[in-house]
């Protein structure tokens, strides 16, 4: 069997398939019956298979298109390996190599100085530990947020790996809003429950909890859990939108099965802005089923 060669971006045959091909290609040049053959162009796309499984699956991006679009908007694209040399280039891919040259640019004690100086990333239970990988995720997200605001916004065309041809945004049916749900006693004025919470969002909330840092929430926010599978409020079409989420759900599932203290995940809900809209939706359900700690 072939194997890939993640190096020159080729696939390579086994040994005896290359002495077997050698052999054969010697003997037809020496009786003129074929050329000699140009070296093989390396691959035009950037591609890991293992990253088809994550958000984007194995869609693409035109590089060109893509620097283009950077340009217009005063960014550069820092990745490893540069994706000038590419034609085109996996999405999931593209972001890793961001973040691989994010790391590869900040040694330990830069990497520290950068984190300290970000209050976001200095929070973060891996400030202390692991303040490279911390700067180089940092960047992952928010070059995936960027890119799926352009997406979403047109700005960008996701490409189908085989034919090259843009993938339709509402293509596939769209899963419907779900209907607002109402909060508060029958004394009280009923209140809408806020907005959905995009899947970073909740990733950066919930940090820590569960015994996951925010990079393993977006994982398994990413491919869902039965348990977190339902408490998706919209859900996402795969490679162009992420699901959404009600983060009530997500806190008390995590109290139900002992995951968290319900005085923790009430802290989260008053301190981290992307929850605060549902500080109030989260009090009332502590109040309904939840015993006071």
């Amino acid at each position: 069997m072939p194997t890939y060669n993640e190096t020159t971006g080729t696939w390579e045959p086994d040994e005896d398939e290359i002495d077997a091909a050698a052999e054969h290609e010697i003997l037809l040049r020496h009786i003129g019956k074929a050329p000699a053959q140009p070296a093989p162009l390396p691959n035009p796309i950037l591609f890991h298979p293992d990253l088809a499984d994550r958000e984007f699956g194995s869609h693409l991006l035109s590089v060109p298109k893509l620097t283009e679009w950077a340009a217009k908007q005063g960014l550069e694209v820092v990745a490893q390996p540069p994706i000038e040399r590419f034609k085109f280039v996996q999405v999931e891919a593209l972001l890793c190599a961001i973040e691989r040259a994010a790391m590869d640019s900040a040694p330990e004690p830069m990497a520290a100085a950068v984190v300290q100086a970000t209050p976001h990333l200095a929070q973060n239970r891996a400030a202390e530990i692991a303040p490279r990988w911390l700067v180089s995720a940092d960047a992952h997200q928010q070059w995936r947020r960027l890119l799926e605001k352009a997406i979403e916004a047109g700005e960008l065309a996701l490409l189908h790996f085989g034919s090259k041809l843009p993938v339709q945004v509402g293509s596939e049916p769209q899963a419907a809003a779900p209907a607002p749900v109402v909060t508060g006693s029958a004394s009280n004025a009923p209140e809408m429950t806020p907005s959905p919470v995009a899947t970073g969002h909740v990733a950066f909330a919930f940090d820590g909890l569960r015994g996951w840092n925010e990079r393993a929430w977006k994982d398994n926010l990413g491919s869902p859990p039965k348990w977190l599978d339902s408490c998706i409020a919209i859900r996402g079409q795969q490679g162009i939108r992420e699901h959404h989420w009600n983060p009530v759900l997500i806190g008390a599932a995590l109290v139900r099965n002992g995951h968290a203290k319900q005085n923790s995940i009430r802290a989260r809900f008053q301190t981290k802005p992307q929850l605060r809209d549902w500080l109030e939706a989260w009090k009332t359900y502590e109040a309904d089923y939840l015993d006071n700690d």
